[in-house]
């Protein structure tokens, strides 16, 4: 990206608000919250989180929850339990985003992952 310049703290501020997604899959944070945490401007963070990680916050969320569930699932885990654990509200929201990522639905994973 033209005249953006990716700096040691930038890359230690997206380091830690991955790691903040890794430990409350369920939450919910929006980018100016994330931000915030990290003292970092959202425009900023947008740019550095993509840069490092390849992906924008939201995908990057996203994906970590649905390895998660893949796991959950692996180990038989009712699809109740893994869409709370998650942050999904609903089975319908679960499902739409497991299919955009695994391009299968939970249940049709499931049967093929064992």
């Amino acid at each position: 990206m033209k005249g953006f310049v990716l700096t040691e703290a930038d890359i230690e501020r997206v380091k830690e608000v991955a790691w903040i997604m890794q430990q409350s899959l369920k939450s919910h944070y929006t980018i100016a919250q994330w931000a915030d945490k990290v003292k970092l401007p959202e425009k900023r963070l947008k740019r550095a989180f993509k840069e490092v990680h390849g992906a924008g916050l939201y995908t990057y969320l996203r994906n970590l929850r649905m390895e998660k569930a893949k796991e959950m699932l692996r180990e038989d885990k009712p699809i109740k339990v893994i869409i709370l654990y998650v942050g999904y509200k609903n089975e319908g929201n679960f499902s739409k985003a497991f299919r955009k990522v695994t391009g299968q639905t939970p249940r049709s994973w499931k049967a093929e992952a064992n």
